[in-house]
């Protein structure tokens, strides 16, 4: 979310930003972070509820119903579950907490589409990152089809 990214105004860590500026999308709320390098996520009128918000209850009442494009970055993880990541920072969420979240996220909203970020395979010669991202994202799709037995992007289907 940082305005500039030192020397750079389009860049990884920036993207949001760069959303934000053009208008689009209408909302971003922010779930898992651990730690925001001083950027004004608060200040560009996104929600930005930390780790340990995730555990209280109604976490996810905010996007209750709503479409929501899910973009995983994968260094939410603790990098004991997941070393693959560009970004590793300690005291991440297990795996099994991040199924439970997903979980909730696609019971509860109208998911439009998931991504996956932050992976960087080379710093994980085991490949165990993969096979974690691969079983997150399964836990997403199996609560999505059971709950709204659609697919994501059903052909013809405008989502936006």
């Amino acid at each position: 979310m940082a305005e500039r990214v030192p020397g750079h105004s389009h860049h990884h860590g920036n993207v949001l930003r760069r959303l934000i500026d053009e208008g689009f999308p209408p909302a971003i709320h922010h779930f898992g972070l651990r730690e925001t390098g001083g950027w004004d996520t608060a200040e560009a009128g996104t929600t930005v509820r930390s780790v340990g918000d995730l555990a209280l209850p109604g976490w996810s009442d905010e996007i209750r119903d709503k479409r929501v494009f899910v973009s995983l970055d994968v260094d939410v993880l603790d990098p004991a579950i997941l070393p693959g990541t560009g970004t590793p920072v300690v005291g991440g969420l297990s795996l099994q907490r991040l199924c439970q979240l997903l979980a909730e996220i696609a019971a509860k909203t109208v998911p439009v589409g998931i991504d996956v970020v932050e992976l960087c395979p080379m710093r994980d010669t085991t490949g165990a990152s993969e096979h974690v991202v691969i079983e997150a994202l399964l836990c997403f799709l199996a609560v999505y089809f059971r709950t709204h037995g659609t697919p994501i992007a059903p052909v013809g289907k405008k989502l936006i």
